[in-house]
């Protein structure tokens, strides 16, 4: 059913977009949608993710197989989901790891977590750390979070948490909720506290619900 929902926002952006591929009352056959979504002139009308999500397996490895880094991570997520392939981590972790090293920061997020938890491939904690660096260094608010929390000392922790938080990471925002509540933060603040577990809850963080009506109390007693 979802296929067939991108078939048809697909279909009708190619009906006004796809101007001379075809003639206005044919309907356009799976080569020429292909060709439509993917080529760079008609990126702009259909977002990336859905264009690369609405491809199959096979089409998929043919675009990966080219060297398309997005081909290589959006077939990698089709075997780690088990979406229109059996679930197969191995397959994903080496469709991940071929994007990864063309720079694709999802991918490289995404190595990282397979080396963390040994999915497809044995389990490397320092592994997994240099791919959530180089997943940060491009802005991966994911990536930031893990190397805030494996960061020496506190103020390059926050530096990276902030980062994350900023894009509207939740367990990021929450971090830095626990920083302000914890006794031994110099910064030790229940109102930051209040605010950024109030925030982080709003972008689905589910830590907020230990510390509401405590906050809430000090948040009030120290407005007064």
């Amino acid at each position: 059913k979802k296929t067939d929902v991108f078939k048809e926002s697909f279909i009708e952006a190619f009906d006004k977009n796809g101007d001379g591929l075809i003639d206005k009352d044919e309907t356009p056959n799976r080569d020429q949608l292909k060709n439509f979504l993917i080529n760079s002139k008609h990126k702009s009308v259909v977002p990336e993710n859905i264009r690369w999500a609405s491809l199959g397996v096979s089409e998929l490895k043919d675009f990966a197989e080219e060297g398309s880094r997005d081909a290589q991570f959006y077939l990698g997520r089709k075997f780690h989901w088990g979406r229109g392939v059996s679930e197969n981590k191995k397959e994903a972790y080496k469709w991940f790891l071929k994007a990864a090293n063309q720079g694709h920061p999802e991918a490289q997020y995404q190595v990282g977590v397979f080396n963390k938890v040994g999915w497809g491939v044995l389990e490397d904690d320092l592994e997994a750390q240099k791919w959530y660096r180089k997943a940060a260094e491009q802005g991966h608010p994911g990536g930031q979070y893990e190397v805030g929390k494996n960061a020496k000392g506190i103020e390059e922790s926050l530096k990276w948490w902030h980062k994350a938080a900023e894009q509207g990471h939740g367990d990021s925002q929450a971090t830095i909720g626990f920083y302000h509540y914890t006794t031994f933060s110099k910064n030790r603040n229940w109102v930051l506290s209040y605010a950024w577990y109030s925030i982080a809850a709003q972008n689905g963080n589910k830590d907020w619900k230990k510390y509401k009506e405590f906050l809430r109390n000090r948040k009030l007693d120290d407005a007064d």
